[in-house]
């Protein structure tokens, strides 16, 4: 849960750079929320993630 003053990430000068991931979707779904979280940080996708592994 977000605290007092967590709005002003939304609207400060870096907000372009702020990327908010529910959790329960990231536990639930990974194999979907990764490749956007690697599209917006500009990275290449990781061949090397293996959602059946996780511990």
């Amino acid at each position: 849960m977000l605290g007092p003053g967590s709005r002003r990430p939304y609207y400060g000068e870096q907000a372009a750079a702020l990327l908010i991931v529910d959790y329960e979707l990231l536990a639930c779904a990974p194999a979907r929320v990764l490749p956007l979280i690697y599209q917006f940080i500009d990275e290449p996708w990781y061949e090397g993630h293996d959602f059946d592994q996780v511990e």
